[in-house]
């Protein structure tokens, strides 16, 4: 069953907000407490910058082209395969650049994993939400304007 493909841009603002949802829940996974205001601020501005380097990486991956979309059962290694690449590109920039005052290899195994999963439970949502609204044409004939 062919389904009707999804705009890019509502992937790409759904996967940027799974990506970014990951960061809190990976901080409070990493010691199962809240983190402090302190804490997020510091992991916030290098994950978003992860965040846009990952849409640029789902982008030349292939998942915001139609075809892509439209093939559930490659979707969970496509992603998790563009956010391996993620990771390592996450690993050089924390570990070489000293301007980011982090060093968050738990954070970024657990946001590794957590940020598949979302990135992968909203594409099926999605697609299961537009698959809802195809729309069947039955022509009667077979003229130019049909």
């Amino acid at each position: 069953m062919i389904r009707t493909a999804l705009l890019p841009a509502t992937l790409v603002v759904g996967d940027l907000m799974a990506l970014l949802v990951s960061v809190p829940i990976a901080l409070y996974l990493r010691s199962f407490t809240i983190p402090s205001a302190h804490l997020f601020s510091l992991h916030i501005l290098p994950f978003s910058l992860l965040a846009l380097v990952s849409i640029a990486i789902f982008f030349t991956a292939g998942l915001y082209d139609a075809p892509t979309a439209l093939i559930r059962r490659e979707i969970p290694g496509t992603i998790l395969g563009a956010q391996i690449a993620n990771v390592l590109i996450a690993a050089l920039m924390f570990f070489f650049i000293p301007y980011f005052a982090i060093t968050p290899r738990a954070i970024l195994v657990l946001y590794l994993i957590i940020s598949v999963v979302l990135v992968v439970l909203w594409r099926f949502f999605a697609l299961s939400v537009s698959s809802l609204k195809d729309e069947r044409v039955v022509v009667f004939r077979g003229t130019e304007e049909a």
